[in-house]
């Protein structure tokens, strides 16, 4: 039987383990780190959005509170009911 000469480098599968491990490892651990930092981002920008919208509702009670007022001054001093 005719031995097969195969041609190119042979390279042991622990030198492949050796070497794609610690790259397959770094890459899954950025891709959680990612998304891990993402979520926490917008987990802030939910509360900064929430924080937001109350500062904005507060400051439509303020000023209608005082287009009342000056609407009731106005009528004082203009004498309007």
């Amino acid at each position: 039987m005719p031995e097969t000469i195969r041609k190119g480098i042979f390279i042991p599968a622990w030198v492949i383990a050796c070497v794609f491990s610690p790259i397959i490892a770094g890459g899954v651990g950025a891709v959680t780190w990612t998304a891990k930092t993402l979520i926490e981002h917008s987990q802030r920008l939910i509360e900064i959005d929430e924080k937001l919208d109350s500062n904005k509702e507060l400051l439509i009670e303020m000023v209608n509170s005082h287009e009342r007022r000056i609407s009731r001054l106005e009528d004082k001093a203009f004498g309007e009911n």
